[in-house]
């Protein structure tokens, strides 16, 4: 099954998703079509797969462990320091991927675009209560949150989005 999930990630990311077929994947792959679909119904099911897989590795980045214990406004920023290093890791390491999901993940398909807008959706709420937890500590000064996690969420994005395109 990861020899073809592999092999999909490189022939969506060289393709794109509409121009991908997949006996491109399985010769990419392989393996035989008949394998592929041991594994997926289809490509859009395969597709799927592939945003979830990057939206989980996108939360594990953003969502480390320790944001309630932020005692100072030091704390908070070396946290931001943390989170964006991990991102940007995270996106260095699976560029083909990121560049699938940030080029066309909801691009597609209005049942992908509404688990992309879900997943957006869910980033900025769990990053907006951070931030609103730390304001009410009086760690931050009192501002909008949610207009706040969009902005961080958009400067990470807009940076991905850039180095997967290959503009400095």
């Amino acid at each position: 099954q990861q020899q073809i999930v592999d092999a999909a990630i490189a022939v969506f990311a060289d393709k794109g998703y509409h121009q991908a077929k997949i006996s491109d994947i399985t010769d990419r792959a392989g393996v035989a079509k008949g394998t592929f679909y041991l594994y997926f119904k289809s490509k859009n099911d395969l597709f799927a797969t592939l945003l979830n897989e990057f939206m989980d590795l996108i939360f594990i980045s953003f969502f480390i462990p320790g944001a309630e214990k932020i005692a100072s406004p030091r704390d908070i920023r070396d946290r931001f320091d943390r989170v964006t290093h991990l991102a940007l890791m995270m996106l260095r390491m699976n560029r083909d991927l990121a560049r699938i999901f940030l080029l066309e993940g909801g691009a597609w398909d209005p049942s992908f675009e509404k688990t992309v807008r879900q997943f957006y959706r869910e980033l900025a709420a769990g990053a907006a209560a951070n931030l609103r937890a730390w304001m009410d500590k009086g760690l931050l000064r009192p501002a909008d949150p949610d207009a706040i996690a969009l902005c961080v969420i958009g400067m990470i994005e807009r940076l991905a989005m850039q180095w997967t395109a290959g503009i400095p």
